[in-house]
């Protein structure tokens, strides 16, 4: 049977807790913790309720799933760039 390693590499704060007790399920606890799972379809439902939160690589580093990236802000001001101080 093939194996899953599944990585914890986003913070569940601000999530359902649901996704955090899923998490705990799958055996992972702090932020970057790895766990290996068998790849069945119960842990394939799991990772994919939090597939926003995880990293899932087969046992030999083939990349399964990555989170994407988060949308930033398009533009970051000093404390005064962009009010009109100091032009």
């Amino acid at each position: 049977m093939a194996e899953l390693k599944i990585t914890l590499i986003r913070s569940l704060i601000g999530y359902d807790k649901k996704q955090a007790l899923t998490a705990r399920a799958l055996g992972l606890g702090k932020l970057g913790s790895s766990v290996t799972q068998p790849d069945t379809s119960p842990i394939r439902g799991m990772i994919k309720k939090i597939t926003h939160v995880l990293k899932v690589e087969t046992a030999d580093g083939v990349l399964v799933s990555m989170p994407q990236p988060r949308a930033g802000r398009k533009h970051h001001y000093g404390p005064h760039e962009g009010l009109g101080v100091n032009q």
